[in-house]
């Protein structure tokens, strides 16, 4: 009998009633958002979504990973000034996205930050659109 206390629980709550009146109770379960993917990466997809990774994520580390590579090999100081410009707006974004999923940001202070950034940038492009 120890094997199904489970069920037994189950079984007695559902006779007690204590599952009438829940929240979207007769209603249609939500569609699956993994249904487009095979059956096999559905839970792989699940565990990635569940713990944070959006491909938009990785795809802003990936850039940002390139741009810093590229940061530390460059030797000219006027690359190395346009390659900080876009690590700049790359690390708005990441912090936007973050911000926008009520994540923890790489800053504490980014929204301080972020209006004095972007000033900055569009600062930096119309300079360099004039020389």
């Amino acid at each position: 009998m120890t094997e199904h206390w489970i069920e037994d629980v189950i079984r007695k709550a559902y006779k007690d009633g204590d599952f009438n009146n829940l929240p979207g109770q007769g209603k249609p379960l939500p569609k699956d958002e993994a249904a487009h993917l095979p059956e096999e990466l559905r839970m792989a997809y699940r565990v990635l979504k569940n713990s944070g990774f959006t491909p938009e994520k990785d795809a802003l580390q990936q850039e940002l990973t390139s741009l810093n590579d590229l940061m530390r090999s460059a030797t000219d100081p006027d690359k190395q000034e346009e390659l900080q410009g876009e690590i700049n707006k790359r690390l708005l974004q990441w912090n936007r996205l973050l911000s926008e999923r009520k994540e923890m940001t790489n800053s504490g202070v980014f929204k301080k930050y972020e209006q004095k950034a972007r000033v900055q940038i569009t600062e930096h492009s119309t300079n360099k659109k004039r020389t």
